[in-house]
């Protein structure tokens, strides 16, 4: 069963999801920009049974505190991801992440606590800071506006609550727009667009595309998974190219007719994959 959990960082209320039983090995599992930690439930529900599954609250995002003084960078969530295994008592642990939260992810195995990830799987993750089109001129210069103007994002927030435009301006995001589950369309919508998230979406874009790590990929040492969608347009598979030629023991798995959330355009395929890398290296 998946329970929310709160976790206290640095004063702030970090909203993060849980299953599994805590003597098994831990998996922390990231979310991306201005999502949230239910994008894990499917995959979850999957190895909860073997792992201890907690699908980390960044600061800003999904149901966690959103201060206007709070810190949005890449850093700051490795950090505060750290602090959430720490007051969960895990010490070491496999870390996933998806889109921002894979460039936090390898973040974490480079540099942050190398001796603390014993395996490390980047899905759809940002590597040297390149992101799609559509991200960097619809959704971020929305977002940019929104930062300005926090009237245009309540607009906003009511423009993606209309299903037919929710649709439309979600689509790009998967295989195939016109497919897109309705209910997950709605749930992220109402997410990204929560109160306070105008202060918090455009800084955290703007780390994103900032932060490069090509130079700290070969400091990777533990068996590394790199998965995408071949026609992600959000964040180009190139990115995936990159980091699986430059982390010295990573696997790269493409999967056709897949957008930028394999877990919800491949489910069948995407668990596959996770479960062979999961199984492969369960010694590590």
């Amino acid at each position: 069963m998946i329970t929310e959990k709160t976790v206290l960082v640095a004063g702030n209320r970090l909203v993060c999801l849980v299953a599994g039983n805590p003597v098994h090995t831990p998996i922390l599992m990231i979310h991306g920009w201005a999502h949230h930690p239910y994008i894990w439930q499917s995959t979850i529900h999957a190895l909860s049974d073997r792992y201890y599954c907690v699908a980390v609250g960044l600061l800003g995002f999904g149901a966690s505190d959103k201060p206007a003084d709070g810190d949005y960078s890449v850093l700051a969530h490795a950090r505060a991801t750290l602090d959430i295994a720490d007051t969960l008592g895990l010490e070491r642990f496999i870390v996933f992440g998806q889109s921002r939260g894979g460039q936090i992810a390898l973040w974490l195995a480079a540099c942050l606590a190398p001796q603390r990830v014993t395996q490390v799987a980047s899905i759809s993750g940002v590597v040297t800071g390149h992101v799609g089109w559509y991200l960097r001129t619809v959704f971020g210069n929305g977002m940019h506006f929104a930062y300005h103007v926090p009237l245009v994002f309540r607009v906003l927030r009511r423009l993606w609550a209309i299903p037919s435009i929710g649709r439309l301006l979600y689509g790009p995001y998967f295989f195939d727009g016109r497919h897109q589950p309705p209910e997950v369309t709605q749930q992220d919508g109402a997410y990204a667009f929560a109160v306070g998230g105008h202060r918090v979406n455009w800084p955290a874009l703007q780390t994103m595309c900032a932060t490069n790590l090509l130079p700290v990929l070969p400091q990777i040492t533990v068996p590394t998974l790199v998965l995408f969608g071949k026609q992600d347009r959000i964040v180009p598979p190139t990115e995936g190219l990159i980091a699986a030629r430059h982390i010295p023991h990573a696997e790269l798995v493409l999967l056709d007719c897949c957008g930028h959330y394999p877990m919800i355009d491949q489910p069948a395929l995407y668990l596959r994959a996770i479960h062979q890398f999961l199984d492969q290296h369960a010694s590590s």
